[in-house]
């Protein structure tokens, strides 16, 4: 589902697509390689266009992004990413959209 997708990407700072990566955004999304590449049927590098995140890959997505190296100049630690996760999440769940879909729940 691409809300699932784009609430995961708000609320971690992630993305699977390499197009979406932002150096700017605060905290910067990072692309989650590794992750795009194990989600590829057969492990093949290429495109992410297809791929999206879901409520049922949470638990990978956390343990990659903690996982893989963030740029040089990341500007958290995991800590305080954790907690600036946790403050997205939180904000997300009062957005009307996110409030009123039990799937999008789910996600936060």
């Amino acid at each position: 589902m691409e809300a699932e997708d784009a609430v995961i990407s708000r609320v971690f700072a992630v993305t699977l697509q390499s197009d979406q990566v932002s150096t700017s955004a605060n905290p910067p999304v990072v692309l989650l390689d590794g992750l795009a590449v194990e989600m590829k049927p057969g492990g093949h590098e290429g495109s992410n266009e297809s791929l999206r995140m879901s409520s049922d890959l949470l638990d990978r997505v956390i343990v990659a992004r903690l996982i893989e190296a963030p740029p040089a100049d990341y500007p958290q630690s995991p800590v305080q990413y954790l907690l600036g996760c946790y403050a997205r999440a939180n904000s997300e769940q009062r957005t009307r959209g996110t409030a009123e879909s039990p799937e999008l729940l789910k996600c936060v």
